[in-house]
Protein backbone atom coordinates (compact mmCIF):
# COMPACT_ATOMS: atom_id res chain seq x y z
CA UNK A 1 0.00 0.00 0.00
CA UNK A 2 0.99 3.68 -0.42
CA UNK A 3 -1.75 5.55 0.84
CA UNK A 4 -3.14 5.68 4.69
CA UNK A 5 -6.04 7.23 5.96
CA UNK A 6 -6.76 8.50 9.32
CA UNK A 7 -9.40 6.68 11.49
CA UNK A 8 -8.00 3.00 10.19
CA UNK A 9 -7.24 -0.09 12.31
CA UNK A 10 -4.54 -1.83 9.73
CA UNK A 11 -3.44 -4.85 10.29
CA UNK A 12 -0.84 -6.81 8.68
CA UNK A 13 -0.47 -4.49 5.94
CA UNK A 14 2.73 -3.68 4.20
CA UNK A 15 3.39 0.22 3.37
CA UNK A 16 5.60 1.85 0.62
CA UNK A 17 6.87 5.17 0.43
CA UNK A 18 4.35 6.66 2.73
CA UNK A 19 4.24 10.43 3.31
CA UNK A 20 0.94 11.28 4.95
CA UNK A 21 -0.84 13.61 7.46
CA UNK A 22 -3.02 11.11 9.61
CA UNK A 23 -4.78 11.23 12.66
CA UNK A 24 -6.13 8.02 15.14
CA UNK A 25 -5.33 5.19 13.42
CA UNK A 26 -3.70 2.14 14.45
CA UNK A 27 -0.92 -0.02 12.68
CA UNK A 28 -0.77 -3.67 14.37
CA UNK A 29 2.18 -5.86 12.76
CA UNK A 30 2.52 -3.45 9.75
CA UNK A 31 5.89 -3.38 7.66
CA UNK A 32 7.08 0.22 6.26
CA UNK A 33 9.65 -1.02 3.79
CA UNK A 34 10.91 2.26 3.02
CA UNK A 35 11.13 5.78 4.32
CA UNK A 36 7.53 6.51 6.62
CA UNK A 37 7.07 10.07 6.54
CA UNK A 38 4.57 11.95 8.25
CA UNK A 39 3.58 15.36 9.41
CA UNK A 40 0.98 14.46 11.63
CA UNK A 41 0.51 11.48 13.78
CA UNK A 42 -2.78 12.52 16.06
CA UNK A 43 -3.63 10.11 18.49
CA UNK A 44 -1.90 7.26 16.29
CA UNK A 45 -0.44 4.22 17.44
CA UNK A 46 2.10 1.33 16.07
CA UNK A 47 2.12 -1.96 17.89
CA UNK A 48 4.61 -4.55 16.38
CA UNK A 49 5.41 -2.82 13.28
CA UNK A 50 8.67 -3.18 11.31
CA UNK A 51 10.28 0.17 9.49
CA UNK A 52 12.98 -0.50 7.19
CA UNK A 53 13.86 2.86 6.72
CA UNK A 54 12.73 4.88 10.16
CA UNK A 55 9.80 6.56 10.67
CA UNK A 56 10.03 10.29 10.75
CA UNK A 57 7.38 12.95 12.28
CA UNK A 58 8.05 16.59 10.41
CA UNK A 59 6.08 19.17 12.49
CA UNK A 60 6.01 22.84 12.55
CA UNK A 61 4.01 25.80 13.64
CA UNK A 62 3.25 23.47 17.10
CA UNK A 63 2.60 26.76 19.31
CA UNK A 64 5.68 26.55 21.43
CA UNK A 65 4.95 22.85 22.88
CA UNK A 66 5.73 19.87 21.33
CA UNK A 67 2.59 17.96 21.30
CA UNK A 68 2.16 15.31 24.32
CA UNK A 69 1.16 12.00 21.23
CA UNK A 70 4.96 12.72 19.80
CA UNK A 71 5.82 10.87 23.22
CA UNK A 72 3.77 7.84 23.19
CA UNK A 73 5.10 6.83 19.23
CA UNK A 74 8.60 5.30 20.77
CA UNK A 75 9.06 4.06 17.36
CA UNK A 76 10.54 7.43 16.14
CA UNK A 77 13.66 7.48 14.40
CA UNK A 78 13.56 11.28 12.73
CA UNK A 79 11.80 14.02 14.78
CA UNK A 80 12.11 17.32 13.07
CA UNK A 81 10.33 20.53 14.32
CA UNK A 82 11.23 23.75 12.94
CA UNK A 83 9.64 27.19 13.18
CA UNK A 84 7.89 25.82 16.39
CA UNK A 85 8.69 28.64 18.50
CA UNK A 86 9.77 25.45 20.93
CA UNK A 87 11.58 27.21 24.49
CA UNK A 88 12.14 23.89 26.30
CA UNK A 89 12.55 20.33 25.03
CA UNK A 90 10.49 18.41 27.83
CA UNK A 91 12.52 15.58 29.92
CA UNK A 92 10.09 13.23 28.19
CA UNK A 93 12.30 13.62 25.24
CA UNK A 94 13.87 10.74 27.09
CA UNK A 95 10.99 8.24 25.98
CA UNK A 96 12.16 8.22 22.08
CA UNK A 97 14.53 5.56 22.65
CA UNK A 98 15.22 5.06 18.76
CA UNK A 99 15.49 8.79 18.24
CA UNK A 100 18.45 8.81 15.54
CA UNK A 101 17.79 12.68 14.18
CA UNK A 102 16.03 15.11 16.52
CA UNK A 103 16.16 18.78 14.42
CA UNK A 104 14.96 21.56 16.36
CA UNK A 105 16.25 24.20 14.28
CA UNK A 106 14.41 27.65 14.09
CA UNK A 107 12.85 27.59 17.41
CA UNK A 108 13.44 29.52 20.84
CA UNK A 109 15.68 27.19 22.33
CA UNK A 110 18.61 28.26 25.31
CA UNK A 111 19.09 25.32 26.32
CA UNK A 112 19.13 21.33 26.42
CA UNK A 113 18.33 19.07 29.64
CA UNK A 114 20.53 16.34 30.22
CA UNK A 115 17.58 13.80 29.87
CA UNK A 116 19.04 13.68 25.87
CA UNK A 117 22.19 11.79 26.96
CA UNK A 118 20.14 9.13 27.13
CA UNK A 119 18.93 8.78 23.76
CA UNK A 120 22.04 6.31 22.73
CA UNK A 121 21.08 6.34 19.33
CA UNK A 122 21.13 9.66 18.59
CA UNK A 123 23.38 10.61 15.57
CA UNK A 124 22.22 14.02 14.74
CA UNK A 125 21.14 16.70 17.06
CA UNK A 126 20.73 19.86 15.01
CA UNK A 127 20.19 22.91 17.19
CA UNK A 128 21.12 25.57 14.49
CA UNK A 129 19.31 29.10 14.13
CA UNK A 130 17.87 29.17 17.87
CA UNK A 131 16.48 31.68 19.97
CA UNK A 132 18.33 35.07 19.77
CA UNK A 133 20.59 33.99 17.35
CA UNK A 134 20.52 37.39 15.05
CA UNK A 135 20.96 39.04 18.64
CA UNK A 136 23.54 36.77 19.81
CA UNK A 137 25.09 33.17 20.96
CA UNK A 138 21.96 31.40 21.80
CA UNK A 139 23.90 28.32 24.00
CA UNK A 140 26.49 29.48 26.20
CA UNK A 141 29.97 27.84 25.19
CA UNK A 142 29.71 26.16 28.52
CA UNK A 143 26.27 24.66 27.84
CA UNK A 144 27.62 23.49 24.11
CA UNK A 145 30.19 21.46 25.47
CA UNK A 146 28.28 19.58 28.28
CA UNK A 147 25.66 18.93 25.59
CA UNK A 148 28.36 17.73 23.54
CA UNK A 149 30.03 16.00 26.51
CA UNK A 150 26.15 14.07 26.52
CA UNK A 151 26.17 12.81 23.27
CA UNK A 152 29.77 11.64 22.54
CA UNK A 153 29.42 9.77 19.55
CA UNK A 154 26.45 12.28 17.97
CA UNK A 155 26.91 15.05 15.54
CA UNK A 156 25.40 18.24 17.17
CA UNK A 157 25.19 21.12 15.35
CA UNK A 158 24.34 24.65 16.53
CA UNK A 159 25.56 26.63 14.14
CA UNK A 160 24.12 27.16 10.74
CA UNK A 161 26.77 27.76 8.08
CA UNK A 162 26.48 30.01 5.02
CA UNK A 163 28.33 29.31 2.18
CA UNK A 164 30.99 32.05 1.17
CA UNK A 165 30.26 33.84 -2.17
CA UNK A 166 33.67 34.59 -4.01
CA UNK A 167 33.09 38.10 -6.25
Amino acid sequence: MKWVESNVHYQGCTFYSVDSSIEDSIFDNCSFRNEASFSNLRGCRFNNCGFSEGLHLSLSETNGKIPDYVFGITDLTHLRIVWGDIKILPKEIIRLKNLEVLDLHLNLLTSIPNEVSHLKKLKILNLSSNAASLFGPYFSEDHKQEIRSWLPSCEVIFETSIPKTSN
